[in-house]
């Protein structure tokens, strides 16, 4: 069954609950296979069935609950610039608003305080200046808690413009009535209606201004995709659009520019700046035949580019997409959050409505006063909105702040599993080591037909991208063979060898099991390369041709520099480290002496399926486990372990079985990896104990609860103030993300 990502941006929501609301619609639409609604990048995503949900079925739901919706632009740039002004034009909104709500409401308590009039006329002037706020500057707040008492969920909004509502409503009859209570002084609290909208939008400011820090990684990574590209064709240059574009294409590009498409220098020299994408300081030499990054800097020189990768499927896009998966994905400890938020509003206007009565019926005079400030004190302290920013704002941080060190993470899920890892699976060929083999030794290849055994050797592995055989290819090549021998029936057989029909002859290429098995009976493999196998600290590829043996190359494997400070923090870290890998085990054994891995944590000689069934065999024994690779042989074991991560953003397969990419090559960047998880699964802990905590204080207080012991009642003006440092204390305290490696797990 085909299905299909419905993207849509929301608009309209005030707080988590409004956003648990649409999605919960959203998931019930029939066909749906899940559904999220962030509400701190106010987006729906939705995964469904493209035969029974479209578009417009989504539209519709969205404003059956009363909210508005606009179309995502393909184009991420042109999005990104609609997104900015849109909350430009919504934050000036928001100032003025409140700009005019505080000056209004200072008057109001100038009034309250300092005129020498009558009480009528006073409370008539204040009257008259708290009206435009509570109808104008706290429209949204009132239209949201109308639309409530529909279709639409109880928000925020309802309980903002619940309890406001009532303060105004109550303060205008006295005016307008000129009722008084006999025995006791009689109030009105047009000056805490004025205060409380004004405090609200002043946290909604501040609140907006800190969100917008969040998805500022996101906004830099987007800002460095171009809209065109200097294509060469015949000696003559031309700007294009970007989607104009094709792998095969030359582009020029000149110093200072943004290199637009990845591709490989064909002509010039020149230093490039990656660190955006890899979080590498140093510029990097780039001149003929090396790879170039869509999105890094040409600084010094000129480059002709031969394009390999468009536009919508180039590194850049590629790393933009997971980021804003990331973002976009749930991590499980919001759900908890999400649930709560759908029933806390109902159950704050019982508890407002308990509160009310409670004082109405044993509280001191004035009776009413005191009921209807814990009511509306109530309602104003509850709001959900810094348990709703918890969790989602602390993932768009550390995404985000972990994409510019060149650590992508796909998905909330597995930033918060990362957390959690017991065991480290490690590849050995291009995780630990460089991935680049040399040959330093060979045998065989002797009689009449070695050098059309050579050149046959060179036509099969011009075919495999393994690294073995690119090392192979070039050691041919720098001895002056040429490969024009036809190649058919070509078969790869993962962690042996490969295999195909080479000029009419059946070439096998790969490890001692996978050669002994096509030998004839009485064809034996000679000492010299066993003896490799058992003294020689190298890997071993072994050559035969109708079954018989004729010849082998030893190869050798730089261990990356990093690799044992890598491996030796993963340790400090509390994690078990373990090197798998489809190599022989005196290369294993050697390199894991030079990187200080126990012997015991060794497994050499480990096909695809055996790398797969000991992740398996780990996550049984109830270890939780990641693993580290940057192969196709790869991709099987990255799909079963709990946290997959792709080294140098790996191949196109081990990346799509991977939920977190790291654009550098380096070791280090597991390490990065897993700080980066436990900061931020602590951060979120910390939102998440402060909403609780700030609910479960602010409630009782703002109920009265403590009043026989203190004397004192909480004010409603000083419930909106705390309701308004809440929210925004909690995105602050995820902004400390940004800077994530000073702060200590």
């Amino acid at each position: 069954m085909r299905r299909q990502m419905i993207q849509l941006k929301v608009k309209g929501m005030n707080c988590a609950g409004c956003a648990s609301k649409i999605e919960a619609n959203l998931a019930l639409l029939p066909g749906v296979e899940w559904a999220t609604v962030n509400y701190a990048t106010s987006k729906a995503v939705i995964s469904a069935s493209a035969q029974e949900v479209d578009v417009e079925k989504a539209q519709q739901t969205i404003e059956k609950l009363g909210y508005r919706w606009e179309p995502l632009s393909d184009r991420k740039k042109g999005e990104l610039e609609k997104q900015r002004r849109e909350r430009r034009q919504e934050m000036q909104s928001l100032q003025l608003r409140f700009v005019i709500s505080l000056g209004l409401s200072l008057a109001v308590m100038a009034i309250a305080m300092l005129a020498p009039w009558s009480e009528s006329l006073k409370w008539l002037l204040e009257g008259l200046l708290v009206t435009p706020v509570w109808i104008w500057a706290g429209w949204p707040f009132l239209k949201g808690m109308i639309k409530s008492f529909g279709s639409a969920p109880f928000s925020m909004d309802t309980l903002i413009g619940l309890g406001t509502s009532v303060a105004y409503i109550y303060s205008a009859f006295i005016v307008i009535s000129g009722y008084r209570f006999s025995g006791v002084k009689t109030f009105v609290y047009f000056e805490g209606v004025g205060f409380i909208i004004t405090f609200i939008l002043l946290g909604k400011v501040l609140e907006g201004r800190a969100k917008n820090q969040t998805t500022e990684a996101m906004e830099a990574l987007l800002d460095l995709s171009q809209d065109f590209a200097r294509k060469v064709s015949e000696g003559q240059e031309r700007m294009l659009e970007i989607e104009e574009i094709k792998p095969g294409d030359q582009i020029r590009v000149k110093p200072g520019e943004v290199i637009p498409l990845d591709g490989i220098v064909v002509e010039g020299e020149s230093t490039a700046d990656e660190s955006i994408i890899s979080g590498e300081s140093l510029p990097i030499v780039k001149q003929k035949d090396v790879e170039v990054v869509g999105g890094s800097m040409n600084l010094s020189g000129s480059l002709l580019v031969q394009v390999t990768h468009a536009a919508d499927s180039g590194f850049l896009s590629r790393v933009t997409q997971m980021v804003e998966d990331a973002q976009n994905r749930k991590a499980p400890i919001q759900k908890l959050a999400d649930r709560i938020s759908q029933i806390f509003v109902p159950i704050v206007i019982v508890i407002s409505l308990v509160s009310f009565v409670s004082w109405w019926f044993w509280g001191p005079e004035p009776v009413l006063g005191h009921a209807l400030m814990a009511m509306v004190a109530v309602l104003i302290i509850s709001c959900p909105c810094a348990l709703g920013l918890a969790t989602p704002t602390a993932v768009m941080v550390g995404v985000g702040a972990g994409s510019q060190r060149g650590i992508l993470i796909r998905d909330g899920e597995a930033l918060e599993a990362a957390h959690e890892i017991t065991d480290i699976v490690l590849d050995k060929t291009g995780t630990i080591t460089e991935g680049r083999f040399s040959v330093v030794n060979e045998d065989g290849f002797t009689g009449l037909e070695a050098e059309g055994d050579k050149r046959r050797i060179l036509a099969l592995e011009n075919l495999s991208e393994h690294p073995i055989a690119v090392a192979i290819v070039s050691h041919l090549q720098k001895d002056g063979w040429v490969a024009k021998e036809s190649v058919e029936k070509f078969e790869s057989t993962a962690g042996e060898g490969v295999s195909a029909i080479v000029s009419s002859e059946r070439v096998f290429i790969g490890n001692f099991d996978f050669i002994q098995r096509q030998l004839h009976s009485n064809e034996k493999i000679p000492p010299t390369p066993l003896n490799w196998l058992k003294e020689v600290e190298s890997t071993v590829v072994f050559v035969a041709k109708e079954g018989r043996y004729i010849g082998a190359f030893a190869l050798s494997d730089t261990v990356r520099s990093q690799s044992p400070v890598a491996i030796r923090q993963l340790q400090e870290m509390g994690l078990r480290v373990w090197m798998v890998t489809g190599d022989q085990e005196n290369a294993a054994k050697k390199v894991a002496e030079t990187v200080g891995l126990p012997l015991e944590r060794v497994r050499a000689s480990v096909k695809p399926d055996g790398k797969l069934q000991f992740i398996e065999e780990r996550k049984q024994k109830g270890f939780v486990v990641a693993m580290v690779g940057d192969g196709v042989n790869d991709a099987p074991a990255l799909a079963a372990a709990n946290v997959s991560i792709a080294m140098g953003m790996g191949t196109d397969v081990a990346l799509s079985s991977s939920q977190v990419g790291l654009a550098s090559n380096d070791l280090t960047g597991v390490v990065d990896a897993m700080k980066l998880s436990k900061v931020t699964m602590k951060v979120i802990r910390q939102n998440l104990f402060f909403s609780f905590l700030y609910n479960s204080l602010g409630i009782p207080l703002a109920a009265g609860l403590f009043f026989p012991l203190l004397g004192w009642q909480l004010s409603p003006i000083f419930a909106s103030m705390a309701m308004a440092l809440s929210s925004v204390s909690v995105v602050v305290n995820s902004l400390r993300l940004k800077r994530w490696q000073n702060i200590s797990v």
